[in-house]
């Protein structure tokens, strides 16, 4: 019989959806989970709306502010807000217009849903 056998044991994070140890996963009221990285970029959305501090780039590709190529017509690199799951993201451009797709559920019957024309 072989003995040389591991058991890795993860719990799994309902925002990221990834497994995490058990030492870096917040267990929050009604039974979710919230990984170190998911509350870290929560904590950054939350600062970016309270005090006004950038984020160092989206939190869904990786992607950091120095690099994105898309400026508005004020001169700004944007990132967009968006709640998910209880805990709000900040995204690129391009990731934000993924995640509206995605959750068109959410947006359709927004003034912004219906001015990007979600079916």
């Amino acid at each position: 019989m072989n003995l040389n056998c591991h058991v890795v044991i993860t719990e799994k994070c309902h925002y990221c959806s990834k497994g995490r140890n058990p030492h870096e996963v917040i267990h929050l009221p009604g039974g979710k989970l919230l990984c170190n990285r998911c509350y870290e970029w929560h904590r950054r959305a939350m600062n970016l709306l309270a005090k006004g501090e950038v984020p160092p780039g989206c939190q869904e590709c990786g992607l950091k502010i120095e690099a994105m190529q898309e400026v508005n017509a004020r001169g700004d690199k944007p990132l967009y807000l968006h709640p998910k799951d209880g805990v709000y993201q900040v995204l690129c451009g391009k990731c934000s217009d993924a995640y509206v797709q995605k959750r068109a559920d959410l947006y359709r019957s927004t003034q912004y849903g219906r001015s990007q024309k979600l079916i």
